[in-house]
């Protein structure tokens, strides 16, 4: 199968780039690729140029090891000669992989067409993703055949449409109230946000106390159901983890499985899936860099900045928390957490936020997972936090939760910092850090153009 991961929010800006630049231009852009076992992803990195020499352009890309992507936005679908001349000029440009997407404006909406020259060989794309706002996937047509108007009259079908779970609901039925919650009081509109919801493939990364809260709500809203809910773990269940969902008889069980059997049993969750490993991992890399949605619920930056990272380099949404209790300068103890969305194609990163060691976080990644248990079990955590709260945590993951439907619904069109702490009179208040607070003065490594975003599997 050969796909194109395309943010949305990039679409939207490319297309108005296009139309100031007149219809029937074309921008000549960036991107990446990941290889997977049954086709080619190439996922969008920026745009390049548009007007000027396309010649110079596609050799600027290809000279970088980019793969080159041409877009074009017009009312009608393009001439199959104009089409063959693209063609051609991917091919003298010294291309051996690149793709060519058509955006055409139908009947207040839009149609997308393409292709992918794949080592010389013309193929058609099956599918476009569109991560971030609305979180679409649609069919793509072949550029040398463009849709009859029976084929458009369906369009609606593009986007895979699954039997059964949250998608197929009565007025009465087990999601009928957040059917409604999340279609703004409109039942169709909400079975629309939900089956996107269970389509999705969402991977939580950490079962800790946060892990398995976000594990369990996200499982009790269907999310993933239709598609997939990896989570990942490789640490042990001990004593203090319980207080949460899991029970006694959990403790030195995977944290991994034990979260994923007893959510699963909880919610009716049909495709739950753990692994007990870590980021060191590759499967767990690989299992990434296919979701849609990373939760990240661990508790050392190093990690949280490989998962932004890996976000980064495949557009993938990334909603990272945190919770529980703190130490303040004067060792006050503070009650609050954060909830942090990086939408691939807005202004700033997880990494951008989280402002981590680079260096360092090389180094404890690199770690086995055995040989992090060693540290951590040689650590004296009080000194370094006073402990954890898992009714504490409840809001911030509910709060997780509700971003992503705020995603699902097309509301949500920015990254957003979400900070919650107890202020005057130990009153509970969310705040938005992202507005008052700046990310970075220089390019950030991971998500600017000019670092690691949209690369895929590029040079790793």
């Amino acid at each position: 199968m050969l796909s194109i991961r395309l943010p949305r929010l990039e679409l939207d800006d490319l297309l108005v780039q296009l139309e100031r630049a007149g219809r029937r231009s074309v921008a000549v852009c960036e991107a990446g690729e990941r290889r997977t076992a049954d086709g080619l992803q190439l996922i969008y990195r920026g745009p390049g140029a548009i007007g000027g020499s396309m010649e110079r352009s596609l050799e600027s890309i290809v000279a970088r090891g980019l793969r080159p992507l041409l877009v074009w936005w017009g009312r009608d679908f393009p001439p199959a000669r104009v089409v063959q001349s693209w063609v051609g000029d991917l091919e003298l440009a010294g291309s051996r992989r690149g793709a060519v997407l058509a955006v055409v404006e139908q009947d207040e909406d839009v149609v997308i067409s393409g292709l992918v020259l794949d080592k010389g060989k013309v193929q058609p794309l099956d599918w476009a993703s569109l991560p971030g706002p609305g979180m679409l996937r649609s069919r793509v047509w072949p550029l040398w055949r463009p849709p009859s108007e029976d084929e458009l009259g369906g369009r609606s079908q593009q986007r895979p449409v699954a039997g059964g779970g949250a998608g197929e609901v009565a007025r009465e039925g087990r999601w009928s109230r957040l059917q409604m919650a999340v279609g703004d009081g409109s039942m169709p509109r909400g079975q629309e946000v939900l089956k996107r919801a269970a389509e999705l493939r969402a991977f939580v990364l950490g079962c800790g106390r946060a892990g398995e809260l976000m594990v369990w709500r996200l499982a009790e809203n269907g999310i993933g159901d239709q598609g997939a809910l990896v989570l990942a773990d490789s640490d042990l269940v001990d004593a203090p983890n319980l207080g949460g969902i899991l029970p006694a008889r959990a403790v030195g069980m995977p944290k991994a499985q034990a979260v994923s059997a007893i959510s699963a049993g909880l919610s009716g969750h049909r495709s739950i899936i753990p692994m007990i490993a870590d980021l060191g991992n590759r499967a767990v890399v690989g299992a990434i860099a296919e979701s849609d949605v990373l939760f990240t619920c661990v508790d050392n930056a190093e990690a949280r900045l490989a998962a932004a990272i890996l976000c980064s380099r495949y557009g993938i949404v990334h909603v990272d928390i945190a919770g529980g209790a703190a130490y303040t300068q004067s060792r006050r103890v503070a009650i609050g957490g954060e909830v942090r969305v990086a939408l691939p194609g807005s202004s700033g990163c997880v990494a951008c936020m989280e402002n981590a060691d680079w260096s360092q976080a090389v180094g404890r990644l690199s770690m086995s997972a055995d040989e992090q248990r060693r540290r951590r079990t040689g650590q004296r955590w009080w000194e370094q936090r006073p402990g954890s709260w898992h009714d504490v945590l409840l809001p911030v993951v509910g709060e997780a939760v509700q971003e992503l439907f705020r995603v699902l619904q097309g509301k949500r069109r920015r990254s957003v910092w979400l900070h919650y702490a107890h202020g005057n009179e130990d009153l509970p208040v969310w705040e938005d850090w992202s507005r008052r607070l700046p990310f970075r003065s220089a390019p950030c490594r991971a998500c600017s153009q000019d670092g690691l975003r949209g690369l895929g599997d590029l040079g790793l």
